[in-house]
């Protein structure tokens, strides 16, 4: 299922592109934690932090909808909603809801971080039905 949704945006925007921008929406998010910005409170005292490889954009690729995952040594963990659009040929990000995912909901110790694949996997579940109930709208 993730090889699907990982091969839509390469067919879309082809590999080169996919890796400019991928890589410019982490540059992004770490500009965002060196300047200590209130919108990236969450990654700032994660111990560790992944942009998720999966990006769904939108038919025309002017928006797009990514996950950022985090644990930290208390065992939260968290998967921040990551947009971005297209204004002028210029990507503008910006950051929305979090979903947190309590160990104790995957049959783990309270406080234990979950691994970045199961953080990958509740993402690609919670993004693929945000990314429905969009179109329906």
């Amino acid at each position: 299922m993730r090889e699907l949704y990982y091969a839509n945006p390469v067919k879309m925007i082809g590999l080169n592109e996919y890796y400019i921008f991928y890589n410019q929406s982490i540059d992004s998010i770490n500009i965002w934690i060196r300047n200590d910005l209130r919108v990236i409170q969450m990654q700032k005292p994660a111990l560790e932090w992944q942009l998720d490889s999966l990006i769904c954009y939108n038919q025309k690729g002017k928006k797009c909808i990514m996950a950022i995952m985090n644990k930290d040594n208390k065992g939260i963990n968290s998967i921040n909603h990551f947009y971005g659009v297209n204004i002028r040929n210029y990507w503008h990000f910006f950051r929305r809801p979090t979903l947190y995912a309590f160990s104790e909901f995957y049959n783990l110790p309270p406080n234990t971080s979950l691994s970045f694949e199961k953080l990958k996997q509740i993402a690609t579940s919670n993004v693929n039905e945000t990314v429905r109930k969009y179109n329906q709208e």
